[in-house]
């Protein structure tokens, strides 16, 4: 049971990281291997200072983080989200298609990332040991992260066009199902 539990949240962490990085993957459809495990490390760095950035700053900062963190996470997925599906209206792409964009990547990771840093703040209150969590998250992020791009690819290459379009959808719904969330 103490190695089941540290899973289940490492694996409810990634689901936003898996979801974000298929419509980022639908829109590279001929990207590098190499650059594609650059992108998925990036993802789980950032869990990881996320989370232990909650676990080490009980306190002001960590409750406000906590506060707007879900409308932090849903401008930048949403203003990525309506970005994509603003250009996918013009002829060409005015949208970057280079994953070494790295202010595009890093702002996904940290959108995706905020609930890391809720986590760290509840395991610090209530004393838990964090060494096979911060293990567990940082692969179950990286491979999640792998999973979804090399799926945006594979659906990018057979939507064609419209997949500029679809991955901006999705970037806003996951931007608004964090706001219902925090609401709910």
């Amino acid at each position: 049971m103490k190695i089941v539990v540290p899973f289940l949240i490492a694996i409810a962490l990634s689901m936003d990281v898996l979801a974000v990085s298929t419509a980022y993957g639908i829109n590279h459809k001929k990207t590098h291997i190499k650059h594609i495990f650059l992108v998925a490390i990036l993802f789980a760095f950032a869990h990881i200072i996320m989370f232990l950035g909650g676990y080490l700053l009980i306190g002001p900062l960590a409750s406000w983080v906590t506060t707007i963190g879900h409308f932090i996470a849903f401008a930048l997925l949403a203003g990525i989200g309506g970005k994509m599906i603003f250009c996918s209206a013009k002829e060409g792409s005015c949208f970057t298609t280079s994953l070494t964009c790295t202010k595009t990547v890093s702002t996904l990771a940290i959108a995706t990332s905020l609930d890391a840093f809720g986590v760290g703040v509840s395991f610090a209150l209530v004393s838990k040991p964090i060494i096979l969590l911060l293990i567990a998250t940082f692969f179950c992020v990286f491979a999640t992260a792998l999973l979804g791009f090399k799926a945006g690819n594979m659906l990018g290459r057979t939507i064609g066009k419209k997949s500029e379009f679809v991955g901006g959808i999705i970037l806003v719904l996951i931007g608004i199902k964090i706001l219902v969330e925090y609401y709910l």
